[in-house]
């Protein structure tokens, strides 16, 4: 079928990390035993992607079809007719030229944008001028992103492809805060990919949104996501990885260092009390075998010093 009007341009429609879902409500006078009904495909849509409102159980002979931008009749609203007997196809005020009528008055869209959500309505003409009506409504679900807080550092992540990486001492107290444009949605947390099984050291907000881990531990090192949704829709955060260090562990290694360079020093400025020992005025004897066990002790005290300047110019780490 040929119609007079030049014919419309597919819809250039963008909807980067917005996710839509559709709800179906129909009304109307039709006489037919099978209600007239819009499907949504795909039913869930990402921005950037195109969509089809395919329309079902139409009779065999529909002279009119109107699709109109939100839930009213309004020709101010109304994107496009499509006039059967006339093969006439008539562009309204709303259409933007990103969008395509099909003769069974079936609309398509390409490349989906967030202005595109809202409600559309179908209404179609029978043959005896009894009408029905039907209309779709978009829900959008916009990308959520993590915040995550210390005492001493606050770390933000951001919607990209990668992983974000913070660093925080084992027996700190952190927290993880989800964000969403979104209101009515719930939060799930995630880690490693899987649903998030609280441990005694971990607590939610009274709307889960907030997840403290107090104290954060070695093993609490890994992916961590959040998730929005609603009750036909959800998205998930990227993630940001969470890498705990042992500040615990390093510091006992520190005082032993410590200790250990402090007896070599003060060897080396001892004078022999002529039985093979060590001895300075009012400190305790250091017999040839604990001296040797400090020499041996003191290359690891080295490279644990060196070590130790590494992590705090990488972490920034005033606590080794």
């Amino acid at each position: 079928m040929e119609f007079t009007s030049s014919p419309l341009h597919k819809a250039q429609v963008f909807w980067r990390g917005l996710l839509l879902t559709a709800s179906l409500v129909t009304y109307g006078t039709s006489p037919t035993t099978a209600q007239v009904t819009v499907e949504v495909v795909p039913p869930h849509i990402v921005e950037g992607n195109n969509v089809l409102l395919l329309v079902h159980n139409l009779p065999a002979i529909v002279p009119f079809f109107h699709w109109y931008k939100g839930k009213n009749v309004d020709q101010r609203n109304e994107i496009a007719r499509l006039v059967i007997p006339r093969r006439k196809l008539e562009r309204g005020p709303v259409y933007s030229g990103r969008e395509t009528l099909y003769p069974r008055g079936s609309l398509f869209f390409q490349n989906v944008t967030q202005k595109d959500a809202g409600v559309y309505l179908l209404r179609v003409t029978m043959e005896n001028f009894d009408e029905e009506k039907v209309s779709v409504q978009f829900k959008p679900v916009t990308l959520p992103f993590i915040q995550v807080t210390t005492t001493t550092t606050t770390t933000t992540t951001t919607t990209t492809t990668t992983t974000t990486t913070t660093t925080f001492n084992d027996l700190d107290s952190v927290f993880l805060t989800c964000f969403s444009k979104d209101m009515g949605i719930s939060f799930r947390w995630l880690f490693n990919g899987q649903s998030l099984r609280l441990t005694n050291r971990m607590k939610l907000s009274h709307n889960n949104s907030i997840l403290s881990i107090d104290p954060v531990r070695r093993k609490d090192s890994g992916d961590y996501q959040c998730e929005v949704s609603n009750p036909v829709s959800s998205k998930r955060s990227d993630p940001i990885q969470l890498d705990i260090i042992g500040e615990w562990g390093l510091h006992l290694c520190s005082q032993v260092c410590s200790c250990l360079m402090g007896v070599v020093a003060g060897s080396i400025l001892t004078p022999w009390d002529g039985k093979n020992r060590l001895r300075r005025p009012g400190s305790p004897v250091l017999s040839q075998g604990e001296l040797c066990l400090s020499h041996l002790m003191m290359p690891f005290c080295l490279l644990f010093s060196s070590f130790k300047k590494q992590m705090s110019a990488e972490h920034g780490s005033t606590h080794l």
